[in-house]
């Protein structure tokens, strides 16, 4: 796959929050994000780091309830925390849906405001087969980053934590049936607002 070497943005797909759909997990009482959106955020801070994006973006609602925060704010909050060094004022985010479909369309509406042309996506790779089969369709053609291999090439310890990742009961049977049935619904045609149903029916 190629790759260019700077892009004006990098989209990192919100990922669920951790212990979810089974039970939430709180962290000194906020809800923490999971480990697949820790290791796209240190994947995401590196590539900035490096030179490789000038902007990061998040996309995603309050898919844990109105009660609790966002996933883009538990994202943004957690790769501040972790490279404090990054200026805030190139993490662009936007918290307004709660479905991957409308947080691809969202992502690139906010990349469009602020004049980035040259972008690239990063998720995990269960997910990636979807978004590129999305934007195809729309005759939209980005580069595709995979989370868990971009964590890996940060240090040889953290190749263990994605294989958890990729090991985990979540992954091998929660997350390939959502993926399943969503590229399903995609291949008849069933996206947008139609989505919002079935991805609470199967736990985003």
């Amino acid at each position: 796959m190629k790759h260019s070497m700077t892009y004006d943005g990098l989209i990192i797909l919100c990922r669920n929050w951790r212990g979810y759909p089974w039970k939430h997990k709180l962290v000194n009482g906020i809800l923490d994000i999971n480990l697949a959106s820790k290791m796209s955020c240190s994947a995401a801070a590196r590539m900035y780091l490096d030179g490789k994006t000038k902007k990061i973006l998040f996309g995603s609602g309050k898919t844990a309830g109105k009660e609790n925060r966002s996933e883009t704010e538990g994202m943004k909050t957690y790769l501040l925390r972790k490279f404090p060094t990054i200026p805030e004022e190139d993490i662009l985010t936007q918290e307004t849906n709660l479905d991957t479909y409308q947080e691809l369309d969202e992502n690139l509406r906010v990349a469009s405001q602020n004049g980035l042309v040259n972008l690239a996506l990063m998720t995990v790779d269960t997910q990636i087969p979807r978004c590129k089969a999305y934007f195809e369709k729309q005759r939209r053609y980005l580069d595709y980053f995979s989370t868990e291999e971009e964590f890996s090439r940060q240090n040889p310890r953290y190749k263990k934590l994605a294989v958890k990742y990729q090991d985990s009961i979540g992954v091998k049977y929660y997350e390939t049936f959502k993926e399943f049935a969503l590229r399903g619904l995609q291949k008849l045609g069933i996206t947008g607002k139609f989505t919002v149903p079935i991805a609470r029916l199967v736990r985003r």
